[in-house]
């Protein structure tokens, strides 16, 4: 199989060498796709440049001596830039192949002996993998090969200038993707670097007329996932819809009507995707070769009793096929990886995603697109309970495929940074962390254990309370090879700050991670003040720390330095708009520094995103009293009701019902009085979840009161019997003077509203009830005063005397009125 995309881009560099009589239009063929890299490694220019790195020099001698003799080549030999620049690329899939997609074994052959005593040589690669620590970038421990990665590294990175070929610039955002996914930590100084060969690509693809639309596509939907590591988001999604506009294709959610299950009998409303392809483009784009069924990662049908395989639409919908190439299935793939980050993590996203990956695993045709869309089916499916079981098979059979035979390496790799796709130990890893999600910890831990990710390790055994064994472990690789990140893991797993001194020391002052752990060392103690200038070093060397500035502003506001904290939790934001603790805590930072407006902003998004979180929502509802904005206080009220809370602020109910009698004026200068229906209806929802507050119960009697009808005064009347009848009760008014003015208060409008009531024309017919029931409320409350108010010598309280004779006053009016009645 030929990918045309790919040969298309070799193609454009300059001039192809014609290496041992090797075509031209036979390069690509032989190299890429046949994987005949003797062609390439047989140069005997790549072969001086291989012999003459010796095996003494420290790793900075490693850096300097291979790009000086690489320099050194270029300027003496002619057509050597195009033959490096194929090296580079060919480092580079080989080592995609050995992390990435596999067949893990890459076959080099033995003719090239310099070549290989240097790919395969323990000392080179623990040299190169000490030249990235040298220069802060703790790689993977276990990475295959990183002198693939040193040598794509110089070509791609340092040299890239001296091979002048906007082509390869366009490959080094591949080589960059691969880079960004090895490092322990995505640093600022990276997205400098990146930033930079973004601009030239932009303008090499804007001028170029010689590169395909599907591979400008490739490229823009490659660049979206590099921003999506850096926390750009927007940048991330120009790019992505970019690549849509010159694909002439849009991928957006709808809904049909479908059965989900084996016995549903109505058809309910389904999400689906709905893909549009521009007529113009139909005509141009073909779509491309596909593998065979055989040779892609195979799909584990649902197996269950109730959920069918997959949705029935209506309309059959579900069964149609588009003429998808594989880069419009990785552009939909990128879609679904873009809502994935942007959406919090529940279960609507989850629903919102499985359209995605359902629309490309219909037309299985790339080896790395399908190998995407099954894994994320497989994430979204954990958390049902239904399909969690095919979740794991699919895991398991998807681990398999990287030891399969067919297809070659090459094809393989079509398209795998356009979808984003993690090297084979992060897979592997996902699989473990959803065993240990289902408590099946030995079987998490082993997997941890092979493929050394001491993080995980340390959790597992912190479960099975065999903290000793965390330590022994890290102790053993320290033994082996010393690395900042395992001193790190030592305090980790000891809880001893010593250890990440030394990961500080031992990195010549340059581990953002080490100052990361001490910072939280304190934190855990609530030393805020000793906490802070460690996060901040560590802030200081790696921006891209959402978390880390979350952090620092929990400590600024420990010791209440808000302006410090704010700038905190605004960088925090600013990379990571998603986590709603940290607009909870900017908006209750604007709050204690008075800015309302700002605080309002803060904590609207933090409700947004967790929208369950009652704390948000009563902090949101203060707030919008406070700036006047009335439509959002009700939309508060009814949110906290809906989350079952019981009790709500008094004032700001008061202020809400007087505002709209009032018809005062809001923040943007509307009148309150046009939400008093809205408002009479949220009280009749409040009182349907909250029966036993006697303030609700009377703030909702004074707004049926304002309408001044008949109807509403009595049920405003019912309304303050309720009220009464909470405060009786409830014994606490009995026990201390403060609620008494609350009783007197309710009681007296419960007899102004008996009288208007009984006193209306309507309302003559059930008058003799009326006062017979108001009159036995005051009777039970002067009984009630009369008992609980006492003094030493057995007499009524002074103090609680005069609010006897008033509801005696009004019992004597009462009964009087009765007596007339009857006669």
């Amino acid at each position: 199989m030929t990918d045309q995309n790919e040969k298309q881009l070799l193609l454009l560099i300059d001039k192809i060498p014609n290496v041992k009589g090797v075509s031209e239009n036979d390069m690509v063929q032989k190299v890429f796709v046949e994987e005949q890299w003797e062609v390439i490694f047989s140069d005997d220019r790549v072969k001086e440049l291989c012999a003459v790195i010796s095996l003494d020099q420290q790793p900075d001698d490693l850096h300097s001596t291979f790009v000086d003799t690489l320099t050194g080549i270029l300027k003496q030999k002619e057509s050597s830039a195009t033959t490096f620049a194929l090296l580079g690329v060919a480092c580079l899939k080989l080592l995609l192949q050995a992390n990435w997609t596999g067949p893990e074994y890459v076959e080099i052959s033995e003719a090239n002996i310099e070549f290989n005593k240097l790919v395969t040589s323990k000392e080179m690669n623990e040299r190169s993998m000490k030249y990235f620590e040298a220069n802060d970038d703790d790689l993977y421990s276990l990475l295959k090969y990183p002198v693939l990665l040193f040598i794509a590294k110089v070509i791609f990175e340092d040299v890239i200038d001296q091979l002048s070929s906007d082509v390869l610039k366009v490959w080094s955002i591949k080589y960059f993707a691969t880079f960004l996914k090895l490092v322990e930590d995505v640093k600022d100084r990276h997205f400098t670097v990146f930033q930079n060969i973004f601009d030239d690509v932009q303008q090499f693809v804007n001028k170029s007329s010689n590169i395909s639309r599907e591979t400008k596509a490739e490229i823009y939907i490659d660049c979206s996932h590099i921003f999506l590591m850096f926390y750009d988001y927007r940048k991330a999604q120009e790019c992505l819809d970019l690549a849509g506009k010159i694909l002439g294709l849009t991928a957006s959610l709808t809904s049909a009507l479908g059965k989900r299950t084996r016995w549903q009998q109505t058809e309910l409303p389904q999400m689906k995707l709905n893909i549009q392809i521009d007529e113009e483009r139909e005509k141009q784009i073909q779509p491309s070769e596909k593998l065979s069924t055989g040779e892609l990662p195979s799909d584990v049908i649902l197996d269950n009793d109730t959920l069918l395989p997959e949705i029935k639409f209506v309309d059959g919908s579900s069964a149609k096929t588009l003429e998808l190439t594989a880069t419009d299935q990785a552009y939909i793939v990128a879609n679904c990886i873009q809502l994935r980050r942007v959406k919090p993590r529940d279960a609507l996203s989850h629903e919102e995603i499985t359209p995605y990956c359902d629309g490309v695993l219909k037309i299985p045709q790339s080896w790395g697109v399908q190998f995407k869309a099954l894994f994320l089916r497989c994430i979204t499916e954990f958390s049902n309970s239904r399909k969690a079981e095919r979740a794991l098979q699919q895991l398991e059979s998807l681990s398999l495929d990287y030891t399969k035979e067919t297809p070659k390496g090459c094809s393989r790799q079509h398209l795998i940074q356009a979808v984003d796709l993690d090297p084979m130990w992060e897979h592997k890893r996902h699989y473990a962390q959803l065993l240990y999600s289902i408590g099946m910890t030995d079987s998490a831990l082993e997997i941890f254990l092979k493929l050394h990710l001491w993080d995980d390790v340390i959790s597992c055994y912190q479960r099975l309370g065999r903290h000793g064994k965390a330590e022994k472990c890290i102790r053993e690789q320290l033994a082996v090879r010393e690395t900042a990140t395992l001193w790190n893991l030592l305090g980790d797993a000891t809880m001893d700050k010593e250890y990440y001194e030394k990961a500080w020391e031992f990195s010549k002052y340059r581990n953002a991670r080490s100052q990361k752990s001490l910072g939280y060392f304190y934190l855990r103690k609530h030393e805020y003040e000793q906490a802070i200038p460690h996060f901040e070093k560590s802030l200081e060397l790696n921006s891209l720390q959402p978390g880390m500035a979350f952090s620092l502003g929990c400590a600024c506001m420990g010791i209440k330095q808000l302006e410090r904290a704010i700038k905190a939790f605004q960088a925090s934001v600013s990379l990571d708009p998603d986590m709603f603790e940290c607009w909870s805590n900017l908006g209750a930072c604007f709050i204690r520094t008075n800015q309302m407006k700002k605080a309002y902003k803060a904590l609207k998004q933090a409700s947004s995103l967790s929208y369950n979180n009652w704390r948000v929502w009563e902090n949101f509802l203060l707030v919008a009293a406070d700036i006047g904005n009335f439509d959002q206080m009700i939309n508060a009220l009814r949110r906290l009701v809906d989350l079952d809370r019981k009790t709500l602020d008094r004032e700001v109910l008061q202020i809400l019902v007087d505002s709209v009698l009032k018809d005062e004026v809001d923040m943007n200068g509307a009148n309150v009085g046009r939400l008093k229906k809205k408002t009479q209806q949220l009280f009749a929802h409040i009182t349907s979840s909250i029966t036993s507050d006697p303030h609700v119960w009377e703030i909702y009697a004074q707004l049926c009161l304002s309408h001044n009808t008949f109807i509403e005064n009595e049920k405003a009347l019912q309304h303050l019997y309720r009220s009464h009848r909470c405060y009786t009760q409830n014994h606490d008014w009995e026990q201390s003077e403060e609620c008494l003015p609350d009783v007197m208060r309710v009681t007296m409008k419960l007899i102004d509203a008996t009288n208007l009531v009984c006193e209306s024309e309507e309302g003559k017919n059930r008058s003799l009830s009326l006062y017979s029931t108001t009159k036995m409320s005051i009777s039970n409350l002067i009984l009630r005063l009369q008992k609980a108010y006492k003094d030493d010598e057995n007499n009524t309280l002074d103090s609680v005397q005069p609010h006897i004779d008033i509801l005696q006053e009004h019992l004597t009016t009462l009964q009087n009125i009765l007596h007339n009645m009857e006669q």
